[in-house]
């Protein structure tokens, strides 16, 4: 199994990488030799859509725009499982996480059939509600509607914005860990 984990936060080392970090183990555990990419968006050079249509005119393999996004399709393509992990910047994604999923408009969707997605998310509001987070879970489901791949598990833990939070609460990491874990019996 091949998993393509996406760090969408601007912190390398922060709650939200505790979180996808302690997933990937639970992950390694339950399914063994499975390879995991993690990509550190906050580290690439992603930029926007210029809408110029040339992926889908099939004028070219993906996009026009030449960045870092062009050395990530590939992992996309190959992977069987997106994880995706981000904290929630004002009710939804960071932007970082945007312009990639914006950028994947020029994967034919018949190359997103098929693929398992995993939304994990930190917010410092005290619940999805509060935090905007059920707009993210919104805009994946829709997502995976529409690409016609499977939302298979989302979880989201408040972190009341301490820097610490999800390092420290037990409940939260052996939670994740467990979904990682249990990852291909849902």
């Amino acid at each position: 199994m091949k998993v393509l984990s996406i760090l969408a936060s601007p912190i390398r080392n922060g709650n939200t990488a505790t979180l996808l970090h302690m997933y990937e183990k639970g992950l390694l555990e339950g399914q063994p030799g499975s390879e995991i990419t993690e990509i550190f968006l906050q580290e690439k050079k992603i930029q926007a859509c210029s809408a110029c249509m040339s992926c889908d005119l099939g004028k070219i393999k993906h996009c026009a725009i030449k960045d870092d996004m062009t050395e990530l399709y590939d992992y996309f393509e190959e992977a069987n499982i997106l994880v995706f992990a981000t904290p929630i910047y004002f009710f939804s994604m960071t932007a970082q996480m945007k312009a990639f999923i914006d950028r994947l408009y020029a994967v034919p969707f018949e190359k997103w059939r098929g693929k398992k997605i995993v939304l994990l998310m930190t917010y410092g509001g005290d619940d999805e509600e509060d935090s905007g987070a059920v707009n993210l879970v919104g805009i994946m489901e829709y997502l995976a509607n529409y690409t016609k791949t499977d939302l298979v598990q989302v979880y989201g833990v408040s972190t009341k914005m301490r820097p610490d939070a999800v390092a420290e609460n037990d409940q939260a990491l052996n939670d994740v860990y467990e979904l990682g874990r249990r990852l291909l019996t849902v």
